[in-house]
């Protein structure tokens, strides 16, 4: 009886023990409450001035370069008709075969030959009532480009002698206008940064001659349009008289500049 009540009294003073503890230990996790302690939160902004504003001034270039053509395209055409469609397109086949070998003898090359149009159609009789079909036409063109400018009139005219009824005009051309674009460009600059010299000068402050931006803003080769008035109007040599005009090569741009107070 006496062991059983001092194992009683061991267990309930390991347990005091145990509470005593941990409640020890709790308080030392608690945060402390002294009054002198200060909490410090990093809040470090550094500004700087910001940069004034330019005075910019924003003006437009154009730029032109003119060219004599080194391209031709034309188109020959052959229309032939007859009672059956066979016999129309049998015709024609033969005719656009010679106007063929005739571009082809005047140094025109296979690759700078194009068919452009192919067309078979009835033929009708309206003067009577239903209108019938009287015939067939048949109509073949081809695109030709010239790069031998001098060999043109000739090539138009053989065309006509070998069978070639029609050509649906002549259009001039620059093949790589790469180059004179650039010219153009460089000329569109210049003519921006004349602009803004003016302006600067009225306004009587200091122009920075390098530009803050350029922009391309348009692009443009204007072809000359030819038509020869009759296929048959041909000069002493027989070929047909053919005038290239000019090609003018137009580049546009935009342009900022910064202008400053001139100094005295």
């Amino acid at each position: 009886m006496k062991t059983n009540y001092k194992r009683l009294v061991a267990v309930i003073a390991l347990a005091l023990a145990l509470i005593v503890g941990a409640t020890a230990c709790k308080a030392d996790l608690q945060p402390s409450t002294d009054q002198n302690t200060q909490t410090v939160v990093p809040n470090v902004v550094i500004n700087q001035p910001a940069e004034a504003d330019k005075n910019i001034v924003t003006v437009n270039g154009s730029g032109k370069i003119t060219l004599k053509p080194d391209l031709a395209t034309v188109q020959l055409s052959v229309s032939t008709t007859a009672e059956t469609a066979t016999e129309a397109q049998d015709k024609n086949n033969a005719l656009m075969a010679a106007v063929l070998e005739s571009v082809k003898a005047n140094g025109v090359e296979d690759k700078d030959i194009t068919t452009s149009y192919v067309n078979l159609s009835e033929v009708y009789n309206y003067d009577k009532s239903p209108a019938v079909v009287v015939g067939y036409s048949m109509n073949n063109s081809i695109t030709v480009k010239v790069h031998a400018l001098d060999t043109l009139g000739k090539i138009i005219s053989d065309a006509v002698a070998a069978g070639a009824t029609g050509t649906n005009g002549i259009t001039f051309s620059i093949e790589d206008t790469t180059e004179a674009y650039r010219q153009a460009l460089a000329a569109a600059l210049s003519d921006a940064a004349a602009k803004a010299q003016a302006l600067a000068d009225a306004a009587g402050a200091a122009l920075v001659t390098i530009p803050v931006s350029v922009s391309e803003q348009s692009y443009s080769s204007t072809p000359v349009e030819a038509r020869a008035e009759s296929l048959a109007a041909a000069d002493e040599s027989g070929a047909v008289p053919v005038s290239t005009g000019e090609i003018v090569v137009t580049a546009t741009i935009s342009a900022e500049y910064e202008i400053t107070t001139a100094q005295g």
